[in-house]
């Protein structure tokens, strides 16, 4: 099996994407990431947060992370994040946050949709839609 594995990461303080070049993992914790931005930096891991590579792309050819938000093909306004539950990547959508109504299909069984935004960069998408 030949998987490529790779992450993005949320940098909090300076509320941007960056890219993880490289993690340190020891003893079933990661402790320290290097991402690079304009320059090479070297943080602690509680200054992003981490997301994986699924290893699918979308119908324009985009990587799909972690925390993505995607949307069907022909079902405009309608969105769901991409999210990691019971050991597989899938598409969630919250349909009453008060009762904590959730609709999920699995990613892979997706035929066609596309990265429109994160949840970090495009919080709107979430809370206003449907």
């Amino acid at each position: 099996m030949n998987r490529e594995i790779k992450f993005r990461a949320w940098d909090k303080a300076n509320k941007k994407m960056c890219i993880v070049h490289s993690l340190l993992y020891t003893l079933g914790k990661i402790h320290e990431l290097v991402v690079l931005d304009s320059k090479v930096l070297y943080k602690s891991v509680n200054s992003f947060e981490l997301m994986q590579f699924t290893g699918i792309k979308d119908d324009n050819k985009i990587d799909v992370y972690e925390g993505d938000i995607i949307q069907l093909v022909g079902w405009e306004g309608i969105y769901y994040t991409v999210e990691y539950y019971e050991s597989s990547f899938i598409a969630m959508k919250v349909i009453h946050k008060e009762i904590n109504l959730r609709r999920y299909t699995y990613l892979h069984g997706l035929l066609q949709f596309e990265v429109v935004g994160n949840r970090y960069d495009n919080p709107e998408l979430l809370n206003g839609g449907n």
